[in-house]
């Protein structure tokens, strides 16, 4: 429990002779005193698409009592991650390319924006919570859709809490992985996520990218449902704040989908690019703060509910074969659902194990993956689709 600090939080940059980035012009900082801002500038080529980042080393420790966040034309979103890095362990020092998560190593969401503004202010009493020496990884995603070079900016600001915390907040970021497009087709993604404890939200925020139609989340309790988003917008979706915070008890679920129509004539995965690509979220703050599995729907139990007609078992063996990416989102979303939870439970094991803890990404884990989650490779090959 801390009060305000009367000390401005300064970022140190981790690299020699590199001083806190200088404010973009598109959000004004707190005062000295009262917080920090978080930014990224860079330059866009016409038709460019990126993801740029940077590592952070917090100069001393803050409560964040409410985040504003802002970025110019050429941006989709912004996010704030948290890491359990030093400012001696980072992968890599000033602003570096992130493009499919390259060097991005984190242990949970602090923050996310996809509109051009926005502001999350928390109630009295609690906070998000963050050590000094903590270091964080900002990250802002480009596209300059115009065949003039474009400056793009994103800011983040994280105020002091007014008053004492006594809880602490957390980030819901659901996020599926399992998303294949065909071409000139349909596909809708779906999750199944468990809250393993007793919160109250105050946001929700969906994320789809440019094939997406409808969104539509839902909270259920046994046979009652609740609908919490719906959603025909893919580009600026507005975030639900919510001025009474929203309680869900233990064991509610958050089922959410997202539908899909390609009419480019290109068959798309699950990934970054905001054309390329698709994405299907769930993004909400809320507390008191759950486990990492639960907050990132990675939990046994959680994950992708899927309708195919393969077991656990044939999608392994058909992603061994596959040729490239695509052909292996291929094989993943073609699990039948009976066999879902098992293959969710090898996902969710690589990511905690191998991809949560920086020993891999994507493509390079299968040696981590039979390492580390043995058990649940073993449970795969023996589910069927009874």
């Amino acid at each position: 429990m801390r009060f305000r600090f009367a000390t401005v939080l300064i970022v140190a940059a981790a690299c020699s002779g590199d001083d806190t980035p200088t404010p973009t012009g598109v959000l004004d900082p707190p005062p000295d005193g009262e917080g920090l801002q978080l930014s990224l500038v860079h330059s866009l080529a016409p038709g460019e698409e990126i993801h740029w980042c940077r590592y952070m080393v917090l100069d001393r420790a803050i409560d964040v009592g409410r985040f504003d966040h802002a970025y110019s034309d050429g941006s989709h979103h912004i996010i704030g991650y948290t890491t359990q890095l030093t400012a001696d362990t980072l992968p890599v020092t000033g602003d570096f390319d992130c493009e499919n998560g390259e060097n991005e190593v984190f242990t949970g969401i602090m923050y996310a924006g996809g509109v051009p503004t926005g502001t999350l202010a928390l109630p009295e009493g609690v906070g998000f919570h963050l050590d000094k020496g903590a270091v964080v990884l900002i990250e802002g995603h480009y596209l300059n859709p115009t065949d003039a070079p474009l400056d793009a900016e994103v800011a983040l600001n994280l105020w002091d809490a007014p008053t004492a915390v006594t809880q602490q907040a957390g980030t819901l970021f659901f996020y599926d992985n399992n998303i294949y497009v065909p071409a000139n087709g349909a596909f809708s993604a779906h999750m199944s996520c468990e809250i393993s404890q007793d919160i109250n939200v105050i946001s929700l925020l969906s994320h789809m990218h440019s094939r997406g139609i409808r969104y539509v989340a839902h909270a259920t309790v046994g046979d009652q449902s609740t609908q919490l988003l719906a959603t025909d917008q893919w580009l600026n979706p507005e975030p639900t704040v919510l001025a009474t915070p929203m309680p869900f008890a233990a064991g509610t679920r958050f089922d959410y989908s997202c539908d899909y129509q390609d009419t480019t004539g290109k068959a798309v995965m699950e990934g970054p690019s905001k054309t390329d690509n698709e994405m299907c979220m769930l993004i909400g703050m809320y507390w008191p703060r759950m486990d990492f599995g639960h907050e990132f729907c990675a939990a046994p139990g959680s994950g992708t509910v899927f309708d195919g007609t393969q077991t656990c078992g044939q999608t392994l063996q058909c992603q061994q074969g596959a040729t490239d990416g695509l052909a292996a989102e291929q094989c993943a979303v073609n699990t039948c659902r009976a066999s879902g939870p098992a293959l969710g439970n090898v996902q969710s094991c690589v990511f905690a194990k191998c991809i949560g803890a920086g020993q891999c990404s994507g493509p390079d884990c299968a040696s981590c993956a039979i390492a580390s989650c043995g058990a649940e490779l073993q449970t795969c090959q023996a589910a069927t689709c009874n």
